[in-house]
């Protein structure tokens, strides 16, 4: 529920304040609402699996599946919202070590005893469950180390829903909705409009665009408390400075990653098969495309993280609405590079408007 954003930006204020108490107060809001919150969503996800997995799905044996899967949510909740405290004292080790190390080790674990014991089918989803679990204990003992439990838990007291923390959470839970949608709109369009076979070839070629989405994800862990800081303490030369240097950063890696698709977009997509290379033209717009985004990608964590996240909500839904609406009138007449221009159109128009609003905030 976007709650790990939200702990960052106000226990760096109330850090800066001095305001011990204020911060575990919100530490203390933000896991109960999101344990309450998740705990509702497992309970309904589990009364729903059947229908799910009749109706959706089509295949009845998945709702045993989607109930251990349901199960996962509540201890995913309290991982992120425990690394967000911990990131925001600008500590990034333990986010690295439960979610790169820690939860892939136990999931593997998990998932090669259930396939000998012979659960091949929900033992995925109990590996799941175990790597879930095992992060949320591992994240109990990070936490630990820089924070107190007990006062934790007494900022519990006097739970509100309704609240700063909840009234910026909920905007940005809806951009984080918005972005999984815009960047995977094309290719549901693509699926509507074109045959099987150039579904599979722009697949291909959309993901391996998106390989650059790492290269953000490097950045925005150590950026987001940053800005928090920086933009409470009205410290804006400083802000412009970091931003203009993570910003220079990841175009500098995204642009290399666009020349290497030019010259060896079409050996990579080869790999394939000799029908694959039909798509580099989009492999190449799409990765152009990607690198219009990255350009000013950061710009979102700058808005939400200074206090505008309803404002970038706004930008989002008005791309994906507009990449709609494009892919609607390309993807007939120019087939899967039509799908690559309306990204590369809606990207390059998400770009300018951030220019714009970042620079006057």
């Amino acid at each position: 529920v976007a709650l790990d954003k939200g702990v960052q930006r106000y226990l760096v204020a109330y850090r800066e304040e001095g305001d011990e108490p204020g911060g575990y107060r919100i530490l203390g809001h933000a896991l109960a609402i999101g344990l309450l919150v998740s705990a509702a969503m497992t309970v309904l996800t589990g009364a729903l699996a059947p229908v799910i997995s009749d109706s959706v799905f089509r295949k009845p044996q998945l709702a045993t599946m989607i109930s251990v899967l349901a199960f996962t949510i509540p201890f995913l909740t309290f991982t992120h919202i425990v690394l967000g405290a911990v990131k925001s004292l600008e500590v990034m080790k333990f986010d690295a070590y439960i979610k790169g190390v820690t939860e892939p080790l136990f999931f593997f674990f998990g998932a090669s005893v259930c396939f000998f014991v012979g659960w091949h089918f929900n033992g995925i989803a109990l590996a799941h469950l175990l790597s879930a679990l095992a992060g949320a204990c591992f994240a109990v003992i990070a936490f630990a180390k820089y924070y107190s439990w007990r006062k934790c838990l007494a900022g519990m007291r006097n739970l509100r829903l309704w609240t700063d923390l909840t009234q910026f959470s909920l905007p940005v839970m809806g951009y984080e909705f918005l972005y999984i949608l815009m960047m995977r709109l094309d290719a549901l369009m693509v699926g509507y409009f074109l045959p099987v076979f150039q579904v599979g070839i722009y697949a291909v070629a959309i993901e391996i665009a998106l390989t650059t989405k790492k290269v953000r994800q490097w950045f925005d862990p150590i950026f987001t408390p940053i800005v928090s800081e920086l933009n409470h303490s009205r410290d804006i030369s400083r802000l412009g400075h970091n931003f203009a240097v993570v910003t220079r950063w990841i175009l500098t890696i995204n642009l290399a990653f666009l020349f290497s698709m030019i010259l060896f977009g079409g050996e990579l997509l080869s790999i394939f098969g000799a029908e694959f290379t039909v798509g580099l033209s989009c492999l190449i717009v799409l990765s152009l495309s990607q690198v219009m985004y990255a350009s000013m990608g950061s710009g979102d964590t700058l808005l939400i993280m200074s206090g505008h996240p309803y404002l970038n909500l706004v930008n989002t839904a008005a791309v994906v609405l507009a990449n709609f609406g494009l892919n609607l009138f390309l993807i007939p007449r120019f087939g899967m590079l039509g799908a690559a221009l309306g990204t590369l159109i809606a990207f390059s128009i998400l770009s300018v408007i951030r220019v714009i609003e970042v620079y006057r905030i």
